[in-house]
């Protein structure tokens, strides 16, 4: 009887490690890149100037503006991940791991980007993490700086200017027909944190990819003829630049040029609109000056 007592005390103590092993191993495969959820994907750092920049609209106040070039600085993109229940995430400047919500996975790109929203046919990319962790990167941080010399994509006339918008505006027919060609160089340097969230756009699946997309609506700066009341209330429009142009129809300004010409209320009214341009698609961000 004792001995069969013991064989079968053996016998239980079998069948437990057996099963203490396949925990184990359970538990060990859980960090393994086969499990669904788990793995890296590739995450895309967008800028986009939407059809605005790219194609042209009409300000509030009737002026048709088409942009050949629409320059802007952007530095040190960081997106990151953070549970939208629990609200937004520490704010963060464009710097990597820092002040980032404890524990969330965040990527970024190092350096100055100097990128021509009007070129192309849709969001300029510019740059890509390839090892990306898994996940819904749903929060976006970057400055917009005045270029230096080691800016990424730098037309060096520009060095020193955070935005350059170059372009025509139209206005009226006939003996009414007023054509400007303006090139407004900009150094008003600006912080974006907790942009979004931009729907789905920032989620990295395994193997897949994902966009982190920082997006300009310069229609806030000008106002959009076929725009909500609210916007163009905020907008300046662009008769208030256009009163600058010399008798030949050039607008060849600088930041510290309108402050100086504009009136007071004219100026400010402006930067508070291009302060507001910052989004991530239609996701709004907290702003903050540099």
């Amino acid at each position: 009887m004792r001995r069969t007592t013991t064989l079968l005390m053996v016998a239980l103590a079998l069948v437990a490690a057996i099963a203490i092993a396949v925990a184990v191993g359970c538990a060990g495969d859980d960090n393994g890149d086969d499990d669904e959820g788990k793995g890296t994907g590739t995450l895309v750092f967008t800028a986009n100037g939407e059809e605005f920049v790219r194609e042209g609209f009409t300000s509030k106040d009737g002026w048709d503006l088409v942009f050949d070039h629409l320059y802007i600085t952007i530095k040190s993109p960081t997106a990151f991940q953070v549970a939208e229940d629990e609200g937004k995430g520490e704010k963060h400047g464009g710097h990597p791991h820092e002040d980032i919500p404890e524990g969330a996975a965040h990527e970024a790109l190092i350096g100055e980007f100097f990128v021509d929203l009007a070129a192309g046919d849709g969001p300029t990319e510019l740059g890509r993490v390839e090892d990306a962790e898994v996940g819904n990167y749903n929060r976006l941080n970057f400055d917009v700086v005045d270029a230096t010399s080691e800016a990424e994509g730098l037309v060096s006339d520009y060095e020193g200017y955070s935005i350059v918008m170059i372009g025509t505006a139209t206005k009226g027919h006939g003996s009414k027909h007023q054509v400007i060609n303006f090139n407004i160089k900009l150094t008003e340097q600006m912080r974006y944190t907790n942009c979004g969230p931009n729907e789905d756009a920032g989620v990295v699946e395994k193997g897949g990819v994902g966009y982190a997309e920082m997006t300009f609506h310069f229609d806030h700066v000008f106002g959009d003829i076929e725009g909500e009341e609210d916007l163009n209330e905020f907008a300046l429009g662009f008769d208030p630049l256009a009163e600058l142009a010399d008798e030949d129809g050039n607008l060849d300004v600088t930041q510290e040029d309108l402050e100086n010409n504009m009136s007071a209320g004219d100026y400010l009214k402006f930067m508070d609109a291009l302060r507001s341009i910052g989004h991530s698609g239609e996701a709004h961000c907290d702003y903050e000056p540099l």
